[in-house]
């Protein structure tokens, strides 16, 4: 049985994670200014996952400037963590913090490669809906992609489809993020291919100071 932490990231750990980044070079993932993953670190939205202190897993919730968006993005697992569906379990952590840190105005989006089939298939089970019709502010990056010409050939705007969460659907995911951490703060996940398991033990105020502020966004109530 293997066990790790997860735990927001630190303002001071941004360079590591870039690196961590650059290390994968996963082809899915777009890479993210320094100054991305500093700020979201800095507003309590980026989380890693560490074994013994290496770091194996990282994701982050993103400002898209003016609009009233983030994106839930950034989500990388080193191979030998990949298959215990720890992309869902950031889902649950990244919601719950942008609930707190930044309220119920703010809507949630993320972007997923359509080539992608196991982030797609996560992103759906953790509550997010195909969005086909995204505002136009969202592809104004992809002026820079460079996948954007193979993008352009097919007849996409973008290289990634565009997702949403409708509100009912986080307050659903805030909920089971409450039901599957035990009293320990400990999740359990399971490997499905080899059946070895993942203990998680999340170390978060999420779960303890704020912890009655997420209860009442998954009981319905708003503020």
């Amino acid at each position: 049985m293997l066990e790790a932490r997860a735990r927001p990231a630190k303002h001071k750990e941004a360079e590591a994670i870039l690196r961590f980044y650059k290390s994968q070079n996963d082809p899915y993932v777009l890479p993210r200014p320094l100054k991305d993953l500093q700020d979201s670190a800095e507003k309590g939205l980026f989380f890693v996952v560490e074994i013994e202190s290496r770091l194996v897993a990282v994701s982050g919730v993103f400002d898209l400037g003016d609009i009233p968006f983030v994106e839930l993005g950034g989500t990388l697992a080193d191979k030998s963590v990949r298959g215990f569906g720890l992309q869902t379990v950031f889902f649950g952590l990244r919601i719950a913090s942008v609930v707190v840190h930044q309220g119920l105005d703010i809507r949630m989006l993320t972007a997923i490669d359509p080539t992608n089939k196991p982030s797609r298939r996560n992103t759906l089970d953790s509550g997010f809906i195909i969005w086909p019709d995204p505002i136009p502010e969202l592809f104004e990056p992809c002026v820079a992609c460079n996948k954007r010409d193979s993008a352009v050939s097919v007849g996409r705007q973008c290289c990634c489809e565009f997702y949403e969460l409708p509100q009912e659907n986080a307050r659903s995911e805030v909920k089971q993020l409450l039901a599957d951490v035990n009293h320990a703060h400990k999740i359990n996940r399971v490997r499905p291919k080899t059946g070895e398991t993942l203990t998680v033990t999340v170390e978060s105020q999420l779960l303890t100071a704020h912890r009655t502020v997420l209860e009442d966004f998954a009981s319905g109530k708003s503020w």
